[in-house]
């Protein structure tokens, strides 16, 4: 799961900021009540992603079932993970281990209503810039363009010419396609089928029987460190 941290918190700051005023970048809703996605994992890493989404975002359930293979040695990945208003779960299916941190939403709202008046103008006016200035700390850049992906109008989010390439879909925080091309290794994930039509399974949202979700305490403490 710090993984898994590290990864979002790096995502986040390349995340555009949706217009701020009526939502504060971790209230925006997506466009859909209910949708599942199905993504395709092509180069170094094969495989099939289905995310489930309910509550326009706030529930979110991704499956992932994936192989690569390294030095003609070949290894599975079988995981899923859930998002709900308060945690974040993630379990390994094959290792038969799960891990949970606070939801960072939860953690930015709580931090935001510390502040007064002032400050929150203030946070918001900064929120505009912070993804790339965050990059620049780090010795990166970011560039945006528009395109689509299945119909859908997205914010093309190009980092350190073309290492990252982030198709999001508009006003929201939902990559629909993902290309990354580091140290030799390319891997794409791209939306084959956005079904807004087609009832979610019952079972989408229920967690893996016999394996126990354990609070990683150091992730949450060093997001909540970050965030404030």
């Amino acid at each position: 799961m710090t993984k898994g941290f590290a990864l979002a918190l790096s995502l986040g700051g390349l995340t555009p900021t949706p217009a701020l005023g009526a939502d504060l970048p971790w209230e925006v809703k997506l466009p859909f009540k209910e949708a599942t996605i199905h993504y395709t994992l092509s180069g170094s890493q094969q495989g099939q992603e289905t995310l489930y989404i309910k509550d326009s975002g706030k529930l979110r359930a991704k499956y992932r079932k994936a192989s690569a293979t390294m030095m003609g040695v070949t290894t599975s990945n079988d995981t899923v993970e859930f998002i709900d208003p308060d945690w974040i779960y993630s379990y390994d299916l094959a290792a038969r281990t799960g891990a949970k941190t606070t939801n960072p939403a939860k953690v930015y709202q709580a931090e935001y209503n510390k502040l007064s008046a002032t400050e929150k103008k203030n946070f918001e006016k900064n929120a505009q810039e912070f993804g790339a200035g965050m990059m620049s700390q780090f010795g990166g850049s970011v560039s945006r363009s528009s395109g689509q992906v299945l119909g859908y109008d997205c914010e093309v989010i190009t980092v350190n010419n073309g290492m990252s390439t982030v198709y999001q879909l508009r006003g929201s925080d939902l990559p629909l396609r993902t290309d990354v091309s580091v140290m030799g290794m390319q891997n794409s994930t791209v939306a084959t089928k956005v079904d807004t039509a087609t009832a979610i399974p019952a079972t989408a949202f229920t967690h893996p029987a016999g394996i126990t979700a354990v609070q990683d305490a150091q992730a949450d403490a060093m997001m909540t460190s970050t965030i404030q």
